[in-house]
């Protein structure tokens, strides 16, 4: 039996434990680790960082936090049977190490199995994860390369925003072979209609209304099958695709709701998500100006989503082009907030309609009257600069009937469904008996 499945049975202070999860350690990882290699054997290794760990910790106390630590090893250990080792490396992170493993579907298990929240300290709190990859795969590997590999991994993982996985490549993005050939495939995926628009709905917390939809781009590839958008999103990015891929996502959204509305079904504000280099392109207001006329759709049923760093970056250009936007009538909004870089009276100088909170913060909305809550303090804010709230994650009746009584606007989240391809949205959307608005 491996080490995932008859570990000695030691006491919490041993040398070879973390004393926190009662995992073994960073010392018995690299022992592990060291054998391995002396035998030639095919590793990988995941290192797994809570993300925003340390905002729960100050906020519920050091023995919630070793909870949460002690349930999430727990959790790690119930996805991961197969492991070869599980261990506690210190403070808020996580090995794993495989052998013959593929790491990007174990890395994608991680992530699904932290998507559900954890009962710490008599409540729910959501916690998502950043994980780095590594494998002797690349050449030259020790211990210490292996380690460095995976580290440097996670750091990418957590620079591309959390909630994700990084494998580690000696290539650089344009040089790695495997980009390569997915580059290749994306650019014939929208002429050979592999790529699809999947739809979340947005709900009216106070109404229960559904009056928006998130447009998120799927691809289906007939022999690679679902490709994830972490996968394929940095590719589209760092080649410059995402420009003809992002024009062909803003047809098909705007092409949607103007069909929904001439159907007589009700008015939805389309929400699409616009990137960084698509908002570096000149002429990008213009250019959606006539999607817009095109599709026969009034603008102020269209949404833009740009996330804060976007915003910072260029601050000059993506202001220009945002307030165009607005000009128009089409609704700016924030995506991910509290997740970037922009403090609070930042805010204020920003060209935006909506605040969306990141899902990261709605396990806060339970904090007591007494205790400080940032999604009560982010909500109060955006009011009081007369913006609108959406909030993203919510998965329980419990976080909706709080963020209701904290008169959040909008909410959007697996409790009122997983997204949804457009013809089952249109099937939801005619089941719905809601008045159709004259505005």
């Amino acid at each position: 039996m491996d080490a995932a499945h008859a570990r000695p049975v030691h006491h919490r202070d041993s040398p070879q434990l973390d004393a926190s999860t009662g995992l073994p350690n960073r010392s018995a990882m690299h022992q592990r680790l060291h054998a391995g290699l002396q035998r030639g054997e095919a590793l990988g290794l995941l290192m797994i960082d809570l993300d925003r760990f340390r905002r729960i910790n100050d906020a519920l106390g050091q023995a919630a936090g070793d909870q949460l630590l002690r349930l999430a090893g727990q959790r790690l250990q119930q996805a991961l049977p197969d492991a070869e080792l599980l261990a506690g490396v210190g403070g808020d992170e996580f090995a794993v190490l495989l052998k013959n493993a593929d790491l990007a579907a174990v890395g994608e298990r991680v992530l699904q199995a932290f998507a559900q929240p954890f009962e710490v300290a008599g409540r729910e709190v959501f916690v998502s994860c950043s994980i780095g990859c590594a494998s002797t795969a690349e050449q030259g590997c020790d211990v210490n390369e292996l380690l460095r590999q995976a580290a440097t991994a996670l750091q990418s993982a957590k620079s591309a925003g959390r909630n994700g996985l990084h494998l580690f490549t000696a290539f650089p993005d344009e040089l790695d072979p495997d980009a390569l050939l997915l580059e290749s495939a994306l650019r014939r995926a929208v002429e050979r209609r592999q790529l699809q628009l999947h739809y979340q709905l947005q709900v009216d917390l106070a109404t229960g209304l559904i009056v928006g939809a998130e447009a998120l781009l799927r691809w289906r590839h007939p022999e690679l099958g679902d490709v994830s958008p972490a996968r394929f999103i940095p590719i589209a990015e760092e080649s410059g695709l995402i420009v003809p891929i992002g024009e062909w996502v803003m047809r098909e959204a705007i092409a949607a709701g103007a069909s929904w509305q001439r159907a007589g079904l009700p008015r939805l504000r389309i929400a699409v998500n616009l990137s960084g280099r698509e908002l570096r392109q000149p002429g990008l207001a213009q250019r959606i100006e006539q999607l817009l006329v095109e599709g026969g759709l009034d603008p102020r049923w269209l949404a833009v989503e740009v996330t804060e760093s976007m915003l910072i970056n260029n601050f000059a250009q993506t202001s220009a082009t945002l307030l165009r936007l607005q000009g128009l009538g089409v609704e700016v909004a924030i995506d991910d907030f509290g997740t970037g870089y922009s403090g609070l009276n930042y805010l204020r100088q920003l060209p935006v309609d909506v605040v969306k909170i990141d899902r990261g913060f709605i396990s806060d909305v339970a904090a007591p009257p007494g205790e400080v809550s940032m999604t009560r303090s982010l909500i109060q804010f955006a009011h009081s600069l007369r913006l609108k709230v959406v909030a993203e994650g919510i998965e329980t009746e419990r976080q909706r009937e709080l963020l209701t009584a904290q008169r959040c606007d909008l909410g959007q989240g697996f409790l009122f469904g997983a997204a949804q391809p457009v013809d089952r949205l249109r099937q939801l959307l005619e089941a719905q008996a809601l008045p159709r608005d004259e505005a």
